[in-house]
């Protein structure tokens, strides 16, 4: 059950990578990168990973009123048992990244911002 709960975690937290994907034309100047835009579009790649990643440490959960709560897990306590940090949150967390990554390195304009292209 508890991958299952990872994996959909996983494809929910897509929002991310959308918004690399819509930031980044804006960051890279429509491909056409100095060192300013260069440094801007490190930073946006670097924010949306480490949110992304920080993103698996969270919980939501229902109170007795029937409110949906967030909150981030815990270290191991009596008090929050049920939401504490296990190996398939770091899994999870590791599993996000990778797929940020992913996505983040075939974006054309992240790509050719980094890379240039070689004259001829």
């Amino acid at each position: 059950m508890e991958i299952k709960v990872a994996i959909s975690q996983t494809i929910q937290s897509t929002a991310h990578l959308n918004n690399l994907q819509l930031l980044s034309p804006i960051f890279t100047n429509q491909d056409d990168c100095d060192s300013v835009s260069r440094s801007m579009t490190a930073a946006l790649v670097l924010l949306c990973g480490l949110s992304c990643f920080l993103t698996s440490f969270t919980e939501s959960f229902r109170n007795k009123n029937g409110n949906v709560c967030y909150g981030s897990t815990t270290l191991p306590s009596e008090f929050a048992a049920k939401y504490r940090l296990r190996s398939i949150d770091f899994m999870h967390a590791f599993m996000s990244i990778l797929m940020f990554a992913a996505v983040a390195l075939f974006d054309k304009n992240v790509v050719s911002c980094f890379y240039s292209t070689p004259s001829i």
